[in-house]
């Protein structure tokens, strides 16, 4: 968050988590049938058919109650719906009963960050890296970063977001965080560069990274570059926090060059 502006730069979302947790051993697969289920029902959860998704995520618990994908799934959409204690619950469950798997420890790293539970999420995450069999490692120091953001620990998050590039360049997030955290320590060239990979890797940038976009441009006196990410920031997100805030600077900076001198 940013220390004392409006804008929320980025927060750790719900599509953080990951159901599945990849290669399968006996003791965690659970039935075939189960999986199916946990696939229809957030796919229904994903389309608003909230009833139909319940239905079938309970059918997925029943047929496999220890797999951690038919308690991930549960968790996620208990959340979904508003029932962060119930949520909690299963994630829970999921990380104890499977302490090994790197998709349970990330899902309930994910889901304390969201509760601001920032120290008990960063340790979530680190037994998430310690699964050598979870290939989605880059996501988890990418959500690890996030989190950090959230304390707010740059230096922390800055070393987590770098580990996520390194293990996966496409992480358009952590490349976006890093530009941020280069912008407020005052590195403008290196934070540009995160921000040109992070506008490489996206076809939709969010207002938050528009506005940066204007800032970063301006800080390095290119002022056609600013005008353009101005113009699609106020033609993409005209009632944005991001425009609003942009704008609010631009009328500061215009009284600063109006008010008079005196001697």
């Amino acid at each position: 968050m940013l220390k004392k502006m409006t804008i929320v730069f980025m927060l750790l979302p719900l599509a953080a988590c990951s159901i599945f947790s990849g290669p399968k051993t006996p003791a965690d697969t659970g039935s075939q049938a189960a999986n199916t289920n946990v696939q229809l029902g957030l796919a229904y959860l994903q389309s608003g058919d909230v009833q139909r998704a319940k239905q079938k995520l309970l059918l997925a618990e029943q047929q496999a109650p220890q797999a951690t994908e038919s308690q991930g799934a549960m968790g996620y959409f208990l959340e979904s719906t508003g029932n962060s204690s119930e949520a909690e619950a299963y994630y829970r469950k999921a990380a104890t009963l499977h302490a090994q798997s790197g998709a349970a420890q990330n899902n309930y790293g994910t889901f304390l960050c969201r509760s601001g539970r920032y120290a008990e999420a960063d340790q979530h995450f680190l037994l998430a890296l310690q699964d050598p069999s979870y290939l989605n490692t880059a996501q988890v120091y990418e959500n690890a970063g996030l989190c950090a953001m959230q304390i707010p620990d740059a230096s922390k998050a800055r070393d987590y977001f770098t580990q996520s590039i390194t293990q996966d360049p496409r992480r358009a997030v952590a490349w976006l965080e890093l530009g941020w955290i280069d912008y407020q320590q005052k590195n403008y060239q290196p934070a540009q560069e995160s921000f040109d990979h992070y506008m490489q890797l996206t076809k939709d940038p969010t207002s938050n990274a528009l506005w940066l976009g204007v800032v970063l441009a301006r800080a390095l006196d290119n002022e056609s570059v600013a005008g353009r990410y101005t113009l699609m920031l106020q033609t993409r997100f005209p009632n944005s926090d991001a425009y609003k805030a942009l704008m609010r600077t631009k009328k500061l900076e215009t009284q600063k060059k109006k008010k008079p001198l005196y001697y």
